[in-house]
């Protein structure tokens, strides 16, 4: 979900989604340990109807 405090902002956001230059970053929720040299984890993800908020 993306909010914009200006109209300004709000029209940068939807020319950037349109555009498709919008950055997408994910939350994750883990069980366990990552390994500390490991930065990035790629896998499918499931949306869990629980989680949304």
């Amino acid at each position: 979900m993306v909010f914009a405090k200006t109209s300004k902002a709000a029209s940068r956001l939807s020319e950037q989604v349109r555009s498709k230059t919008f950055k997408k970053t994910y939350l994750a929720v883990v069980h366990g340990k990552i390994k500390s040299n490991s930065d990035i984890l790629k896998d499918f993800y499931i949306k869990i109807k629980k989680l949304i908020w």
